[in-house]
């Protein structure tokens, strides 16, 4: 049989939808390569689509584990202590919507309020969202962010140091947990600025929390050495936040 000769398709029914269709042999010397083939095209796409949705999933699932820490993970959205209308405002604010019934939505997001609020598990949730969205997320507390601030400088953990404060200010979406705890030196400060100003500029979205309001993380923040440090850093964070209060 020449090359050009055309091989004639056979009917075949689909194993999955047990409709009929054309099978077309894929000839290579005298070998149908698809002779296994018994799914018609119709049920081999969402085939396919399964397999990618599964795929995606489990890259989510994997991102998630990796990132945020287990106890937020496991938190009960159904826990008679969790804030379910602070719950909804975040998704909402997360998914493009309304941060709350008074403020369009801004570039950031601020979670304010005295510890045990849940303010973090409420920031695991929206993060959630946005790694099963597909976005390029990170997570980091005040205190691996201080690490690295002091790091990057470090022979032997400067380049690691280095390569996370690039990823904190490169990534889709950030989220920034307890902003203001511990001793925010000069450097720390700096580095902090150049985050926000970062994103800030490159429309890079971000959900931070605090303990403290902004007036009290300004006073917090200035020094008597340098009185004016905080105010870049807290303005903005004012500027470019909705900000929730949680009392």
């Amino acid at each position: 049989m020449s090359a050009e000769e055309e091989i004639p398709p056979e009917m075949r029914t689909c194993q999955v939808c047990s409709t009929d269709f054309e099978h077309f042999p894929m000839m290579v010397e005298g070998r149908d390569l698809a002779a296994h083939m018994h799914t018609c095209p119709t049920c081999m796409d969402a085939v396919e689509n399964e397999a990618n949705s599964a795929t995606r999933e489990a890259k989510a699932k994997a991102r998630w584990e990796k990132i945020v820490p287990e106890g937020y993970r496991l938190t009960d959205i159904s826990h008679e202590d969790y804030p379910t209308r602070h719950h909804q405002a975040v998704l909402n604010w997360s998914r493009g919507g309304k941060a709350d019934a008074r403020h369009d939505r801004k570039l950031a997001l601020g979670l304010i309020g005295p510890t045990g609020r849940c303010k973090t598990r409420l920031m695991a949730q929206a993060i959630k969202r946005k790694i099963w969205a597909g976005d390029w997320c990170e997570w980091v507390n005040t205190s691996n962010f201080a690490w690295c601030c002091r790091s990057q400088w470090h022979e032997d953990k400067g380049r690691q140091a280095q390569a996370w404060l690039r990823k904190f200010r490169d990534c889709d979406f950030l989220a920034l947990d307890d902003l203001g705890k511990g001793k925010l030196t000069e450097t720390i400060g700096a580095e902090l600025f150049d985050l926000l100003e970062h994103r800030t500029s490159h429309l890079k979205p971000f959900i931070w929390s605090a303990n403290a309001t902004l007036e009290e993380f300004e006073k917090l923040l200035t020094t008597a050495a340098n009185k004016d440090r905080a105010k870049p850093i807290v303005g903005r964070l004012a500027e470019f936040s909705n900000i929730l209060s949680l009392k």
